[in-house]
């Protein structure tokens, strides 16, 4: 399995380590609640985008974020 480094902001530290409570407390992964999140926000982005293509026209970025949720 690929390893991933991410860089934390320190104006996102406490987030972080929310999300590291919530993995031990749930024996759920960080990678997959990371995982999770990412999906959901790409989802999110993708709609916007493809509000924004049928308004204004194509955006490749929409098929690619669609893809990947």
């Amino acid at each position: 399995m690929p390893h991933k480094t991410l860089y934390v902001r320190p104006k996102d530290q406490t987030l972080w380590e929310a999300a590291q409570r919530v993995s031990d407390q749930t024996d759920i992964s960080l990678s997959r609640i990371v995982g999770e999140a990412l999906r959901l926000h790409l989802r999110s982005v993708a709609e916007t985008l493809e509000q924004q293509r049928q308004e204004q026209g194509t955006d490749e970025w929409v098929t690619f974020a669609a893809d990947a949720a």
